[in-house]
């Protein structure tokens, strides 16, 4: 209910951005300033759906996926403090938004490794939802995630020390020839489908032959191509979404596991 509640103030001002950029306005949006029934209604209807889909289940119901929730409790406010920092980049109040950010980050990378992604998907927001004029040269914002990323790779590093038995997945690690390289795309739209169409879900699935996986390949493809032309035109919400989903998965996608299925 809180990992709602978070999802539902960064819905808000994700939608306060994104009005602003088409109005023009220069000035950071703040919650305060994002009353109205359209901003309202789109956060609640987004918060809504991440609370009640049914692949939010497993993250609840069983207890080894509690760390799923520890972590998106103090990732999600890390993005909401990083988008306040970049809205007031140069000031002293910047600082403390960052400070902020990086305290709820390391908290969040504590709780499960997959946050070690989090400075790309920072990156992202720079590009990809961000005002330009809020942004700096991209030598200037990976230097600001120095921090961070040096997080990340020393937690990285303990991990895969402490736990030998973090490994590609026992499923994976049986494919051969065309299926390694083919796996990734079925693994993403996998992801993609079960999002969209929420059926069949189970704890464990079994193999798909190279034909699904080849489908897959022109499905993932499909879908890249419309996000970039989409770009290039002006829209960029749905490469941030389809870039920021591939980026969370990015260790799914790759069939590194400590269990036996390669999907949950």
């Amino acid at each position: 209910s809180l990992n709602a509640g978070w999802v539902f103030l960064l819905a808000l001002l994700a939608i306060g951005l994104a009005r602003r950029q088409s109005e023009a306005a220069i000035d950071p949006p703040t919650f305060a300033g994002l009353a109205g029934a359209i901003p309202l209604f789109g956060a609640a209807t987004a918060s809504l759906l991440f609370s009640l889909h049914p692949l939010r289940v497993e993250s609840v119901a069983w207890v080894s996926d509690r760390k799923d929730l520890l972590c998106v409790f103090f990732l999600v406010p890390s993005f909401i403090a990083y988008i306040r920092y970049a809205a007031l980049r140069g000031t002293a109040q910047a600082r403390r938004w960052f400070v902020v950010s990086l305290i709820l980050f390391l908290l969040a990378l504590l709780s499960k490794l997959i946050a070690a992604v989090a400075p790309a998907l920072f990156l992202l927001l720079d590009y990809l939802l961000l005002p330009k004029d809020w942004r700096k040269s991209l030598s200037e914002l990976i230097r600001e995630k120095l921090p961070m990323l040096a997080a990340a790779a020393i937690v990285v590093l303990v991990s895969v020390i402490a736990a030998p038995h973090m490994k590609v997945n026992v499923i994976v690690g049986k494919l051969t020839g065309m299926e390694t390289w083919l796996f990734p795309f079925y693994s993403l739209f996998f992801y993609v489908e079960k999002t969209l169409f929420p059926v069949g879900l189970a704890p464990m699935y079994g193999s798909v032959g190279v034909g699904m996986m080849i489908f897959s390949l022109a499905a993932v493809s499909a879908i890249t191509a419309v996000c970039i032309i989409a770009a290039v035109r002006g829209s960029y919400a749905p490469l941030l979404v389809f870039g920021s989903s591939v980026l969370i998965l990015l260790p799914t996608i790759a069939g590194v596991s400590s269990g036996s299925q390669p999907f949950a």
